[in-house]
């Protein structure tokens, strides 16, 4: 996995012209604006991508990279990252191919692919080592091509970024904060890091930029390291010593130039950063007030016996970290938090949530605690990504759930009151998990009924207990007892769009041919109407992060109980994430207009509903679903208020 940690670059490419074609006559060229050519950002795309990796989704991170290289085909970010994906999901032939896609485009860092862990379970196939012999043959020539390699220690100019609050003047002191930024990644992007967000920094903010380049594939990418093959050890550290005082060199010009309060001079580095950021807070402890590392490892070699004493004495760390992180892994975390344990040193603990990224609520949090700055020993905060999560549902083959599901279905006019309820207890099994879809096996355990209608009176039935003689052969009755122990087979995306969704109509066909009444309830057991349904429960989660505070809307067909059809639109809102013991619980409403429609001989005269989900994030399992739903309907000259609940709850 290429480690683009921080924000990512737009690459530019030029297309061969193409041949005029059909619909090119169809472009007014007089008329055409810049935003009618705007489309799906590469760079956003290969930023979702990302995340997916971190989270583990490595077939939704896959198809992030597919439609980022539809945009830019050139971005050996993506080109790499997609063949990491197919890596770590088995795929040698796929993995190779874009492996060879991305050395062509420019990545040729064979150190970097020869220890890549993503391609362990690919690395001993035939095709995948094949492709391994030709860049290694390729790397060869163009060492060789490329001459001796000779270091040379110099002073160059450096590009640095400094933001300081509107207004400043000598009157006043402000805080410095240096930023450093990740690994790959340049001090323009890092110095927009609080802006572009939109947050307000009430300090001096100064990014140098890492003095080492180094090939990204298409785009310079820089490092505040000078290593890799042919270089000696000696020559590599003595590149980050050179680092670490052209840091210095950069606090200093910031404060010749601008009102800089001495005793609040903070660094703060993401990723390779990080490093450097502990590097300097612990070592130079006579000019960094604290340092925040994020999402970064510590060396324990780097610090001689008086900076560690001087430390003791004046630095604070402020350690925050990702327990989701792939790229640099909690382990590194932890390995710091003991290292400055055991030496004594003043150090505070922050867990966030998004992996490998720096969103919007921990840089929040950050800068509060910048204008307080204090230790807090182990303990451990977890921050909610502000940035957004991706909702999606998880099965491993094999895995059952249960869910308990109740209904109750009220409908009442001037000289009628209906009311019937309904429970079942239903086991979902998952047969199969590929390519982003779940097939499910739902088996029906117990179903319970109640009915009370003029015609019927009170009716009660139970799966648990043999009905009387009289109460089965009602048909509601007959109805509910046909499912028990009866499996229907449900195939889902990860998203929860339902494909597929049959047995429910091959029950009822079964059950018509011994009852009459059943063939005249006609298509209302038709797999596609019951798979309506089945979407209303599972609900469509949009194809990118969501935060809190987020809305979406999803359009569909769905069936109400007695309403029938209707096309409806159902808006989403990420209301908070709840705390239930270790679960992170996603609670999220619902709310959707019934339109004034007519449908299979009634009149549907409007209504709405509304409902709520909880969402378990890690398990990517609805935990809970309940649905109110209020109409009015007319049938045979007579308006009904209708009331309906339905609430599911997993059980298990």
């Amino acid at each position: 996995m290429i480690r683009r940690f921080t924000v990512l670059f737009l690459l530019i490419f030029v297309l061969p012209a193409a041949p005029a074609g059909a619909g090119d006559d169809e472009i007014d060229i007089l008329k055409i604006s810049p935003d009618d050519l705007v489309g799906a950002s590469g760079e956003d795309l290969v930023r979702q991508g990302g995340a997916a990796y971190a989270r583990g989704e490595f077939e939704d991170a896959a198809r992030f990279y597919i439609r980022a290289l539809r945009v830019t085909p050139a971005d050996t970010t993506a080109l790499y990252n997609l063949a990491c994906c197919y890596g770590l999901l088995g795929m040698p032939e796929q993995a190779a191919r874009f492996l060879e896609a991305a050395w062509k485009a420019g990545f040729t860092d064979l150190a970097h692919i020869e220890f890549d862990p993503d391609f362990e379970l690919v690395r001993e196939e035939a095709v995948f080592e094949k492709t391994m012999v030709r860049l290694r043959e390729a790397h060869a020539k163009k060492v060789k091509e490329a001459g001796k390699r000779l270091l040379v220690e110099s002073r160059v100019v450096a590009d640095v970024r400094v933001i300081a609050p509107e207004g400043v003047t000598s009157w006043g002191r402000y805080p410095l904060v240096v930023g450093l930024h990740g690994y790959g990644d340049n001090g323009e992007n890092f110095a927009a890091l609080f802006a572009r967000r939109e947050i307000e920094a009430p300090f001096i903010y100064c990014v140098p930029e890492a003095p080492y380049a180094f090939s990204g594939g298409s785009r310079v990418a820089m490092s505040w390291g000078f290593g890799g093959p042919g270089v000696p050890l000696a020559a590599e550290l003595r590149s980050a010593l050179l680092a670490e005082e052209y840091i210095l060199e950069v606090v200093r010009a910031v404060k010749r130039e601008y009102p800089v309060d001495e005793q609040k001079v903070f660094v703060l580095g993401f990723s390779q950063g990080a490093s450097m950021a502990f590097r300097m807070g612990l070592r130079h402890s006579d000019v960094f007030s604290a340092a925040i590392p994020v999402g970064g490892w510590l060396v324990p070699g780097e610090f001689t016996p008086a900076q560690m004493a001087r430390a003791r004495k004046e630095s604070l760390i402020f350690v925050c970290h990702s327990p989701e992180d792939r790229m640099v892994t909690f382990d590194a975390c932890e390995r710091a938090i003991e290292f400055l344990d055991q030496a004594g040193i003043r150090h505070s603990l922050l867990r966030y949530e998004g992996g490998h990224s720096l969103p919007v609520n921990l840089l929040k949090r950050i800068v509060s605690w910048l204008d307080a700055p204090q230790a807090g020993g182990d303990d451990a905060i977890t921050l909610p990504s502000a940035d957004g999560l991706l909702l999606r549902y998880r099965f491993a083959e094999g895995e059952t759930r249960r869910y308990r599901t109740s209904t109750r279905l009220v409908m009442e006019s001037e000289q009628v009151r209906i009311r019937q309820e309904q429970e079942d207890l239903a086991a979902w099994t998952a047969k199969s998990t590929k390519e982003g879809t779940a097939e499910v096996d739902i088996t029906y355990e117990e179903v319970s009924c109640s009915l009370d209608t003029p015609t019927t009176g009170p009716v009660t039935y139970s799966s648990k207990s043999p009905p009387d003689p009289d109460v089965a052969q009602h048909l509601a009755v007959v109805m509910a007892s046909a499912l028990v122990d009866r499996t229907v087979r449900l195939v889902l995306t990860s998203r929860g769009k339902v494909e597929e969704f049959s047995g429910y109509a091959a029950i009822y066909e079964e059950l018509a041919k011994k009852d009459s009444r059943v063939r005249q309830l006609g298509r209302k057991f038709d797999d596609r109407v019951r798979a309506r349904s089945m979407q209303a429960f599972l609900s469509i989660w949009p194809e990118h992060p969501v935060a809190v505070g987020d809305t979406w809307t999803e359009s569909y067909r769905m069936t109400l109980p007695t309403l029938g059809e209707c096309e409806m639109e159902v808006h989403y809102t990420f209301e908070e994430v709840q705390t239930n013991g270790d679960r992170r619980l996603a609670r999220i409403t619902t709310r959707s207009e019934l339109p004034r429609t007519s449908v299979e001989g009634r009149s549907l005269l409007g209504g709405a509903t509304a409902g709520e989900i909880l969402f378990d994030l890690e398990r990517g399992v609805t935990v809970r679903v309940k649905t109110r739903a209020e109409a009015q309907i007319e049938m045979a000259g007579t308006t009904f208020d209708v009331e309906s609940h339905t609430e599911s709850k997993l059980v298990n």
